[in-house]
């Protein structure tokens, strides 16, 4: 007659079995440790199938991890954090995530307070996650985002705008002019500046705004506008805006030069009249501009 199996004995065999291989971990890293290796540097491969199981299964216990902060740049360090019993040793494990490629990368003993904390950069770019197991506990499962080196952005990029402005008038008078101060600060980029200037429309387009005796869609040449950019070194850019139905005028000086004790930077308008010394009485034309100021140049 078959001896009855010990049931007791059926349920403990696994447990012990698991206990065996996380102590030839534990020793594996005492002598190590014991030897000045830092274990993180090792990244020691999980080959075996029982503790990658427990790896990916719920937590068991009441240990807990946590890991601190969860999206780093490549280089910058993470806290980790463990909480357990006082005095439990506890090995750290992390795997890219999509893969049961478990590896050991920390491992250390929980102090008075049951607490074990520690600091370290991270090489590598990727998702992670990280868990540990203390004695018979395994905490949850914590992630980190490890993202590749972008370039620290300064402010002072090429095609960044630094100002802007404009305004809107009548053809009337002298014309006008805008004087432009700068306080470029920390800024090292040579400036430039892109001007737009326009006739206003009405709202469907096809004339522009204009008052009085104009109201004639065969404008002469004396409405036309003459446009200027001096930055403060000389005269840069000059064109005439011709009478409508021609619309628009645009410049894009780079660079500009702007200098703080030198000529402030100007934009002028003047009526460009050909027979005329004066606008005729009653003629106004409406015009607006545009400028945007941006890095030109950057070292």
């Amino acid at each position: 007659m078959p001896k009855k199996q010990n049931s007791t004995l059926k349920t403990l065999v696994p447990v012990i079995i698991v206990v065996l291989i996380l102590s030839s971990f534990f020793g594996l890293y005492f002598i190590l440790k014991s030897n000045g290796i830092n274990l993180f540097n090792l990244n020691i491969i999980v080959n075996n199938e029982t503790i990658i199981n427990q790896l990916n299964d719920d937590p068991s216990g009441s240990c807990t991890l946590d890991i601190s902060p969860s999206l780093i740049n490549l280089g910058d360090s993470v806290t980790g954090t463990i909480y357990d019993g006082d005095n439990t040793e506890c090995v750290v494990f992390a795997k890219p995530q999509g893969t049961d490629d478990w590896k050991i990368v920390y491992s250390g003993k929980t102090n008075e307070n049951g607490v074990l904390t520690d600091t370290f950069p991270i090489g590598v770019v990727g998702t992670f996650d990280f868990r540990a197991i203390c004695g018979s506990c395994i905490t949850n499962r914590e992630s980190l985002a490890v993202r590749g080196s972008e370039p620290i952005e300064d402010g002072n990029n090429v095609g960044d705008v630094v100002d802007s402005g404009g305004g809107s008038g009548l053809t009337t008078g002298d014309g006008m002019v805008e004087i432009i101060t700068l306080t470029p600060g920390d800024n090292d980029c040579t400036l430039g500046i892109r001007i737009d200037a326009s006739w206003d429309s009405w709202s469907d387009g096809n004339y522009p705004e204009i008052d009085g005796e104009c109201f004639n869609p065969n404008y002469q040449d004396w409405q036309s506008l003459y446009w200027s950019f001096q930055d403060s070194t000389a005269l840069r850019w000059s064109d005439v805006m011709f009478a409508p139905p021609v619309k628009t005028l645009s410049a894009d000086i780079c660079p500009a030069i702007y200098t703080e004790d030198g000529t402030p930077w100007q934009i002028q308008m003047t009526p460009a009249f050909d027979d005329f010394d004066f606008p005729p009485p009653g003629c106004q034309v409406g015009y607006s501009y545009e400028y945007e100021i941006y890095n030109c140049e950057c070292p």
